[in-house]
């Protein structure tokens, strides 16, 4: 089983995560009567006394629990835990491995890697979470709290939910969804989809050919690098300023209509502001930075056929 290297008795049951290129972390939740099933590596019962960390491998090179929390790159640390080495986390279990390659959050706030060599299902806790994807293509959810979700490499899906996240997709096409708080979604490199919620949202999308929709609240988006494709949508209340719009991005008006109805209804609700064009719509208010009114053609808009097979559509 690539990724993770079991061990079964009848009063433990070890594990072996693979966490990136020589790198790993061991676990070991000790109880009774332990069954696992192997096909579908699920551990099927048993009652769990304790779960400890033994020690961590990174690059070839073992340290023990304590040590790791002072490194860099893997970050692997461990809070609200009196003895890091070999920890007993007694009052701190949220869920055991169900299925091999889906791992919920062990304990409040736990930083974390996870598998290497097939997709994954992350899910975080009430609490704050440091989430962290792997190689492949994951999923991500990090529930309640203040949480930080890092996709890695691979075309991740990562929603951050309550709470005032951090999103970082990393290398890959990524669908990046954030629906409360006040958050910030960055893209990273790929072709990828920021989807902001009722809060006030900073929305990011570096490299790629990327979809950022702001919806709802005060959200500031930035598409950065090649040409980008901004949504709205005048049937919604909010304030969204795009800091760089520019020759050879797109507005999608989601309200309906193709881009020449759109960029009609658009000049009818547009002036010139300083070095600003504001549109206002109803509840909605969209600011396009350091362009002039003159500038937006109909060459300017898109239908919601521009969004292509980006995921937008959840």
């Amino acid at each position: 089983m690539s990724g993770l290297t079991t061990k079964m008795t009848s009063t433990a049951f070890s594990m072996r995560l693979v966490l990136e290129d020589k790198s790993a972390i061991e676990v070991t939740i000790t109880g009774k009567g332990f069954s696992y099933d192997r096909e579908n590596g699920s551990l099927k019962r048993g009652i769990v006394d304790s779960i400890s960390v033994s020690d961590v491998v990174q690059n070839g090179q073992r340290y023990d629990l304590v040590e790791m929390h002072k490194l860099g790159g893997l970050n692997v640390s461990v809070d609200k835990i009196a003895d890091l080495s070999g920890a007993r986390f007694w009052n701190h279990v949220k869920s055991i491995l169900e299925i091999f390659n889906e791992l919920s959050a062990l304990h409040d706030g736990v930083t974390r890697s996870f598998f290497s060599e097939r997709k994954n299902v992350v899910e975080g806790t009430d609490r704050n979470d440091n989430l962290l994807g792997s190689k492949n293509d994951d999923e991500m959810f990090g529930g309640a709290g203040n949480d930080k979700l890092n996709g890695g490499v691979g075309h991740d899906r990562i929603e951050g939910g309550k709470g005032n996240d951090l999103l970082n997709g990393g290398a890959g096409n990524d669908l990046l969804i954030d629906s409360e708080g006040k958050n910030t979604l960055n893209g990273g490199a790929g072709h990828d989809t920021l989807v902001g919620g009722r809060g006030d949202d900073r929305l990011m999308g570096s490299t790629g050919r990327d979809v950022l929709y702001g919806s709802g609240g005060i959200d500031r988006l930035t598409g950065g690098k090649d040409a980008d494709v901004f949504v709205f949508n005048t049937k919604e209340s909010g304030r969204v300023t795009i800091t760089d719009f520019a020759r050879g991005d797109s507005l999608v008006n989601l309200a309906g209509g193709g881009a020449e109805e759109s960029f009609k209804h658009f000049l009818e609700a547009a002036s010139q502001i300083g070095k600003d064009v504001v549109y206002r719509a109803d509840g909605l208010s969209l600011t396009l930075s350091n362009v002039k009114l003159d500038q937006i053609t109909v060459e300017s808009f898109a239908d919601a056929k521009a969004l292509g097979d980006t995921g937008f559509f959840f």
